[in-house]
């Protein structure tokens, strides 16, 4: 029962650490105020985590497993529908929307977790090789016409506008907290870099999520928007 009470206060202290980390910066958030907001004393969250370093590690640990479960394409991509390829890059930014506060403040996550600036480094690379891997199935499927070079420059302006996107649009928007309209306009970035590589098969499938909505393609930012996909 003991064993079971302190897992349980381990992840309520993460999933705690989280939702503070994706509003602040690690940095601008102090273990005292996880403690308080997780219900426990300060001395039982440093029991758990001795530092601020090693609740990152934690949190990263999670991300890792989430990460590498999303670069897999779960069906088949040489039988899958096509409608999978939508779904597998919805399920990749939905991930970076859950752990935004990774991709926001790598800047202050080095500086707190040294040690983490391998890791990620290494995550990358398995991530990239395993999303390689499905943008050459879905030219096998049909969905994408492109050479082994496109293949490669669209994975790396994949992961620039995964990484940097929040920047861009704190800096453009001049807005600290980020709301879901956000993570839509955050997603069609993404998909728009698709664009000129897909198959006419592959234009009806990714039709849906390439729909930008006007006032987001003139300002650049979805400040106004009443809901995502609409105008205000």
């Amino acid at each position: 029962m003991a064993g079971t009470a302190r897992a349980d206060t381990r992840r309520n202290i993460l999933e705690v650490s989280l939702g503070l980390f994706n509003e602040r910066s690690p940095a601008q958030v102090t273990t005292a105020e996880i403690a308080a907001s997780a219900g426990v004393a300060e001395g039982n969250l440093h029991y758990h985590f001795r530092r601020k370093a090693d609740l990152l590690v934690a949190l990263f640990d999670m991300f890792e497993a989430e990460a590498m479960t999303a670069a897999v394409f779960e069906l088949d991509p040489d039988d899958a529908p096509l409608e999978a390829s939508v779904d597998y890059q919805r399920k990749w930014f939905r991930l970076m929307w859950a752990h935004r506060w990774f991709y926001r403040d790598a800047a202050s996550l080095y500086s707190l977790a040294p040690g983490l600036r391998m890791r990620v480094r290494a995550l990358t690379i398995r991530a990239q090789d395993l999303v390689r891997s499905v943008l050459k199935r879905l030219i096998r499927s049909g969905v994408l016409s492109a050479t082994e070079d496109d293949v490669e420059h669209l994975l790396t302006n994949i992961w620039i506008i995964s990484l940097y996107w929040i920047d861009y649009l704190r800096c453009t928007s001049g807005r600290e907290a980020l709301r879901e309209a956000d993570f839509e306009w955050g997603y069609k970035q993404v998909v728009a870099l698709y664009s000129p590589f897909l198959t006419a098969a592959g234009k009806v499938v990714f039709q849906a999520a390439l729909q930008t909505d006007t006032a987001v393609a003139r300002t650049g930012k979805p400040e106004g928007r009443k809901q995502p996909g609409k105008r205000a």
